[in-house]
């Protein structure tokens, strides 16, 4: 199993085909050892029985009260007489006199073994020879100079004290285990090489059906990630092994979703707390005139409760249920999002053109999300941009793109841009999560976020997947 790649060794359809192999190995070696080590006279004994069986049931009683075979068999007899130095039976009394026999025998079958002293009596030897034949048994013994075996059975009580004795050369036995044991058992091993394909394609069809629901809920599990953990995986039709797991990655979703929702409060509680301590400060700083820094003061202040107001917008953006998804019209808020950073734009210069596809259609979005990203993109760009210059908005069916000409962005700036809380050191009065932001609501849409160096300036662009 070592020599086998890592890969192949964990698969549960190679792991159930191999113990299937094994199991058919173990199941045929079984069988052979059974038949030819632990009862090597199994196929002998099943010859004899199937003698034993034809001619018992041939028997009969005649009128002298002696049993006697059916005329009838007379069909089968050919076989004895063809093979009569290696095919016998007869019928003997369990006195030792035999009562008929099919080719001259010389007296009673007895093992090699059997013998009667000549020392003792009549008597004795009669009573040996009753105890002897009163028993079934299979045994070898020499017939004619050669080996032989034989089956020694009462007849039913019913006939009298009669035994059926059928004995068969050793040779004739040999004939029969390669005319009918090899091919049987070839045909055996072909029945166990077809057995094990069929199961092997029904372990294949099988797996693939118990695994299915798993494979769901993979898809399920791959779906999962901080912006959506109210997820749970489905344990319907899933195999009953795999229950309690399931039920433990959905017990360690629920952990996770509490702590993250009790860290999201905290955020958000927080920035509404310091929202009103930090407005009675500006109030007393903009009554005590007599401050020599009043100005860095309030600037200050500003700066603290913008950056409060995105920790805010943050902790919004990440959270799934925040979002209410309706139909939107990405041109009218685009427009509103221009229009409030109206005054921004008019105190820097800078105009904002607004171009976009005459065929533009509703898009599947949270309205007050996508203004929030719109706007910082807007916002971005408005700072960023040469006082005088334009600042181009392009909308159509599949992408929002916001270029300003300004100096750009230094490339190796580019990976950084979208996390939180950083900032280059040309940035003044910034938080850095203005962009973290639009990347969180981009995200929660489903939605591609990148920037570029263009000529004379950087463009933003959004591209929206299609998800109406």
């Amino acid at each position: 199993m070592r020599c086998l790649p890592l890969k192949l060794r964990r698969n549960l359809t190679f792991r159930l085909i191999l113990t299937f192999v094994f199991a058919l190995i173990l199941f045929i070696v079984a069988i052979n050892a059974y038949t030819f080590v632990l009862n090597p006279d199994y196929f002998v004994k099943f010859v004899m029985d199937k003698q034993f069986e034809l001619l018992r049931k041939n028997t009969y009683v005649n009128k002298e009260g002696i049993p006697a075979i059916e005329d009838n068999f007379s069909k089968r007899e050919w076989v004895y007489d063809e093979l009569k130095r290696d095919l016998f039976y007869q019928i003997v009394h369990q006195s030792g006199k035999v009562i008929f026999s099919s080719q001259p025998s010389g007296g009673v079958f007895t093992p090699n073994t059997f013998s009667v002293t000549s020392s003792q009596s009549l008597q004795s030897e009669d009573a040996n020879m009753r105890n002897f034949l009163r028993k079934s048994r299979l045994f070898k013994f020499t017939l004619n100079g050669e080996k032989a075996y034989a089956i020694s059975r009462p007849l039913p009580r019913e006939m009298g004290e009669y035994n059926l004795q059928i004995a068969t050369s050793e040779r004739i036995l040999e004939v029969f285990q390669l005319t009918n044991v090899l091919p049987l058992s070839q045909i055996a091993l072909v029945i166990s090489f077809v057995s094990l394909l069929i199961i092997i394609v029904m372990v294949v069809f099988t797996v693939r059906y118990m695994l299915k629901p798993i494979r769901q809920i993979s898809h399920t599990a791959s779906k999962i990630s901080p912006q959506n953990l109210q997820s749970r995986l489905p344990i319907d039709a899933i195999p009953t092994e795999l229950t309690p797991l399931i039920h433990a990655f959905n017990d360690t979703l629920c952990r996770l979703e509490k702590g993250f929702n009790i860290q999201q409060d905290f955020l958000a509680t927080t920035a509404h707390e310091l929202k009103t301590p930090l407005c009675l400060i500006r109030g007393e700083i903009e009554l005590a005139s007599e401050l020599n820094s009043r100005d860095t003061l309030l600037q200050d202040i500003d700066l603290i409760s913008r950056q409060i107001h995105q920790i805010l917008h943050l902790a919004e953006a990440r959270e799934p249920q925040n979002y209410q998804l309706k139909s939107l019209d990405l041109l009218q808020t685009t427009q509103k999002a221009i229009a409030y950073l109206s005054r921004l734009s008019q105190a820097k210069n800078v105009r904002i053109v607004v171009k976009f596809s005459p065929d533009i259609r509703h898009i599947h979005a949270d309205e007050s999300m996508v203004f929030i990203l719109i706007k910082n993109l807007l916002e971005n760009a408005i700072k960023h941009a040469p006082e005088g210059t334009a600042i181009d908005v392009y909308l159509d069916n599949n992408e929002l793109r916001i270029r300003d000409y300004g100096m750009g962005i230094s490339e190796s700036n580019i990976p950084f841009l979208f996390e939180k809380f950083w900032r280059n050191s040309t940035s003044k009065g910034a938080t850095g999560l203005g962009l973290s932001i639009c990347r969180e609501i981009a995200l929660a849409h489903r939605w591609q976020l990148y920037a570029r160096n263009v000529y004379k300036g950087a463009e933003f662009t959004l591209a929206l997947t299609p998800n109406r």
